[in-house]
């Protein structure tokens, strides 16, 4: 990758995108992407970049014959390369590796693996493994049963994974790769892992390319004092001089709001070496932690701040930020005692607004109580954003369900428009979050798996690491993370699911650990694991137009099982998920939300068929839910006819209902082109109703919403009451069915059951018929404002304060 990258950069065109990544793997798009990349280039330049594509492809065939080649090779002793060689290597490679950044090529991370089961983490305690020195380590082979302790002797190099040299006691040398060792992989790697640092490793997994460590569980940094190392005679002393600065100008720096959080990380921890008791480095260590998301170490190392003060200021201050931490981990009984103790009155302003806050998010947890309207408005002014919320537990409960794995329950008859729960990401990671802080540029992340030919991109690797370092640092949320399934396949990890799967953190055993004198339990933690529990239950949702996608993980929404025809309406609010009941639900009855994208929208057309089967196979079954079940009536020629017809006159006729739609003068150009589009979308209305079986028993066709919304906005620029027709067919088609009285102006609830896809695309409908009614019946307009109002608060939430909030926008 950093030769395609350098030889494009040469050529003068721009490396490819993050949505043009994953066409490197595909021959058959290489021209049209070579085509792309050269833009306004000429022949010769289009020519040179579909080579280097081709030349990649190679490239990568050449290093997956060679891993294969690798994994069946004899095993044999590790071969000792002299000190000098190894310490020339990590400083070339660091040597190029600046240049390539300072050129802008390492704007794209990249990491090329090979997934298989030989190198999963390890989950053998410490005191049951024995030490082995580097000179003994055999490869390809993972040595069970052993540990080594090894020292950093280069500065290490950050590509994706952690890349240095080092050594053990004897001074035998090796190169080590640690992945997923960084929080991001633009962290600077002199901070995350500083040269001298000490390492041990379990059970190590040795290549020829040195030691290949896949967690970093695996690892434990040993401080020199540690009863593992405070006797051991290094063989060669360290050879890099210490860059001379004293704990005042390390203080100094620290201080500077500035340098990358992880750089201040670093300097602090090099003070509180030379000075443990430093009041002044836990404080700002414990600031800096909530710079990075670190809540855990935060709260941690505020309870040193205190221990440390030396006045009452400094006590409140501590205080404050372990409250604050507490309120981020959402231990609020635990924030609420420490807040008490503050006696500065310079802080009260904040204590009381920490006071105010705790209050809110108790209703949120304790009674569902939610200010839609400002969570939509506070999700409008990022384009990341992360709201401030806590989880909702309504009446539900998960259950195992024969044959079809565990599920959530409703425990009481509920109706339609009851808030089930509410969700907040773990972990959520968004694409600009790989970039450096306070960068320009946008820095790409990608994982190539040549095994199964898949690429990760920015936000899911990001995602993986984050959930990682996140359960490093609060080892209470691991069980709502691994206790989810990793596959279709793959049995549940029952040690974290033995007393059923936990609906919430339980606050006295988080706090109890944070609490705790010795050091936080280690969990294990495979990141491949966690990658596989992302594959299958990970959401990406862009909330608003310009945000990023992220990827997300929301531990209890991701029980819910599927159905292409939902009967809980899930809407998302920036890291948030939000699950009403869309129909009325007894008690027992299970929710089921769609998996696939595409069911929310409000100008997308819904996904065929064959579109739900395909991003339903990697969840290992084939759905025969109520919309399946009608789809399999119509036979797979109509269903491919229908799919045909979608995918080839479709969008023609959405871009020119576009452009008439926008029009803001009708000459007689205009009139001759809209009676045209009239006459060809009433025709493609008909081709399209015939595709579907006259045996389906009820109107739920969702291709043919859109198709129908469209034609209304068009059509009621000529005839209003025929507009109105098809907007209420386009209610119809997304699962919606009118109330006997919906024509009798006082019933302000229209509808017998509220559309069962699309809430937003219902919602604009609705609307539609409003406007439409209010030139020639005030009264009946009225009257579907009112059906609208109450549509949007089952569906959404917020009463009228959430509708207006929405609409405005």
């Amino acid at each position: 990758m950093d030769d395609l990258l350098k030889s494009l950069n040469a050529l003068g065109v721009n490396p490819p995108s993050d949505s043009q990544i994953p066409e490197l793997l595909n021959p058959e798009e290489h021209s049209t992407l070579a085509k792309v990349l050269a833009g306004s280039a000429d022949d010769l330049i289009e020519g040179a970049v579909l080579s280097l594509l081709e030349n990649y492809l190679r490239s990568l065939k050449k290093v997956e014959d060679d891993h294969n080649r690798s994994l069946n090779a004899p095993v044999k002793k590790v071969k000792i390369i002299p000190r000098n060689a190894l310490l020339i290597r990590g400083a070339k490679e660091r040597e190029r590796l600046c240049k390539d950044r300072q050129a802008g090529v390492g704007l794209i991370r990249q990491n090329q693996v090979f997934d298989n089961d030989i190198i999963p983490a390890s989950t053998t305690p410490i005191k049951d493994l024995e030490y082995i020195p580097i000179k003994e380590l055999e490869f390809p082979r993972r040595h069970q049963g052993k540990y080594t302790i090894v020292r950093v002797i280069t500065n290490p190099n950050t590509l994706f994974d952690l890349h240095c040299i080092v050594d053990d006691k004897d001074g035998s040398g090796i190169p080590l790769t640690l992945s997923h060792f960084a929080p991001s992989p633009t962290a600077p790697s002199d901070a995350i892992l500083p040269y001298g640092s000490i390492i041990l490793i379990r059970e190590p997994y040795v290549t020829k390319n040195g030691i290949y460590v896949p967690a970093k569980s695996d690892t434990r940094i040993l401080n020199k004092d540690s009863d593992l190392v405070k006797d051991v005679q290094w063989a060669f002393p360290l050879e890099q001089p210490s860059d001379g600065k004293d704990i005042d100008q390390l203080m100094l720096e620290a201080n500077n709001d500035n340098e990358s959080f992880w750089d201040i990380i670093h300097k602090l921890h090099l003070v509180l070496d030379s000075n443990p008791v430093s009041y002044e480095a836990t404080i700002r260590l414990s600031d800096v932690y909530f710079g990075v998301q670190r809540f855990g170490s935060a709260y941690r190392t505020a309870a040193k701040a205190v221990k440390l003060s030396r006045d009452e200021q400094q006590t409140s201050r501590a205080l404050l930020n372990q409250a604050r931490a507490a309120y981020d981990l959402r231990l609020f009984k635990k924030a609420e005692v420490l807040l008490k103790g503050i006696q500065d009155p310079e802080l009260q302003g904040e204590v009381k607004r920490l006071i105010f806050l705790i209050g809110k998010r108790r209703a949120e947890r304790e009674e569902g109580i939610f200010d839609v309207a400002e969570l939509f408005q506070e999700k409008q002014r990022s384009s990341v954003p992360r709201l401030d919320i806590a989880d909702y537990i309504g009446p539900i409960e998960v259950k195992d369900i024969e044959g079809r794995g565990r599920g959530v329950l409703a425990t009481e008859d509920v109706e339609p428009g009851t808030l089930m729960l509410v969700g907040k990401a773990v972990g959520t990671a968004y694409p600009s979050d790989a970039d450096e802080r306070n960068a320009k540029d946008h820095t790409t992340v990608m994982e190539l798996n040549f095994s199964n030919k898949t690429l990760h991109g920015t936000a899911q690797v990001l995602a993986r690491s984050r959930i990682s370092h996140a359960i490093e640092d609060a080892p209470f949320i691991a069980k709502r993370v691994l206790a989810l399934c990793g596959s279709p396949t793959e049995p549940l990890l029952t040690e974290y699911i033995k007393d059923g799967f936990p609906l919430t953190v339980e606050e006295d055993e988080a706090v109890a650990m944070l609490d705790s004198e010795s050091e936080l339990p280690i969990v294990d933690v495979d990141p491949r694991r966690v990658g596989s529990v992302l594959k299958y239950n990970a959401f990406g949702h862009a909330s608003i137009a310009g945000a990023e996608t992220p990827c997300m993980l929301h531990s209890l929404p991701a029980i819910i099982n599927h159905s292409c025809v939902p009967n809980v309406a899930s809407i998302h609010l920036g890291d948030v998920i939000m699950s009403r009941a869309l129909v009325p639900l007894k008690k027992g009855q299970e929710l089921l939300h769609s998996y696939v994208p595409g069911t929310g929208g409000g100008s997308v057309m819904p996904p065929s068929q064959q579109e739900r089967r395909g991003e339903l196979s990697k969840h290992g079954f084939i759905c025969a839910c109520e919309l399946c079940s009608l789809d399999e009536l119509d036979g797979e020629a109509k269903l491919k006819e229908r799919g045909l017809m979608l995918a080839d006159i479709w969008p023609r006729l959405a871009d020119r209902a576009r452009v008439l739609h926008r029009a803001q003068v009708e000459d007689n150009k205009f009139k001759t082109e809209l009676d045209q589009l009239l006459e060809e979308l009433e025709e493609f209305v008909v081709s399209v109703e015939n595709t579907f079986s006259d045996k389906r028993p009820f109107e739920l066709k969702p291709e043919l919403a859109l198709i129908r919304r469209t034609l209304a906005q068009l059509i009621a620029r000529r005839d209003a009451e025929k507009a109105i027709q098809n907007e209420l067919l386009s209610l119809s088609a997304l699962g919606a069915i009118l109330a006997e009285t919906h024509n009798d102006a006082s019933n302000t609830r229209k509808f017998k059951q509220l559309p069962r896809l699309q809430p937003d695309s219902a919602i604009l409908s609705m609307l539609h018929i409003v406007e439409l009614l209010n030139k020639t019946d005030e009264k009946a307009s009225k009257s579907w404002f009112e059906t609208t109002k109450w549509a949007h608060d089952v569906l959404v939430g917020g009463g009228e304060a959430g509708f207006f909030a929405r609409i405005n926008q």
